[in-house]
C-alpha cells in the first residue's frame, strides 16, 4: 500500500480480539522507520500518503489538537493536580509543632 511518491506513511495494527478493526500506531515521514515499526505489529499495515493533509483526511485523529482542545486538557490537569495536592494534605501526618500548638 505504499507508491514510489509517498511521503507520509501511517501504520496500523489489528485488534487481537477482531482483526478487522485496525488501531493508528502512528505516522511519520521516514518510510523505513514506518516498515520497521509495522514488522513489530500484530498484522501490521503501512499506508502511504502522498502528503501530510492527505493522511489527515483519512485518518482525522492524527490532526494535532485545536487551541480549545489543549485548553480543556490544561484546565482538566490543573483540576487533576489540585485535587493530588489536596487529598495529600489530608493524608499526612502531623508535623510535631503541630500536634503540640493544637
Amino acid at each position: 500500500m505504499i507508491d514510489d511518491n509517498d511521503t507520509y506513511f501511517v501504520v496500523t495494527a489489528a485488534a487481537y480480539y477482531d482483526p478487522l478493526i485496525r488501531y493508528i500506531v502512528g505516522a511519520t515521514e521516514h518510510k523505513r522507520m514506518a516498515l520497521v515499526v509495522c514488522e513489530r505489529q500484530v498484522s501490521g499495515m503501512v499506508f502511504g500518503f502522498p502528503t501530510r493533509q492527505a493522511a489527515y483526511e483519512t485518518y482525522p485523529e492524527l490532526q494535532p489538537p485545536s487551541e480549545r482542545a489543549l485548553a480543556i486538557a490544561a484546565m482538566y490537569d490543573e483540576w487533576r493536580d489540585a485535587m493530588q495536592a489536596r487529598a495529600l494534605e489530608r493524608c499526612r501526618e502531623p508535623e510535631e509543632d503541630e500536634v503540640l500548638n493544637a
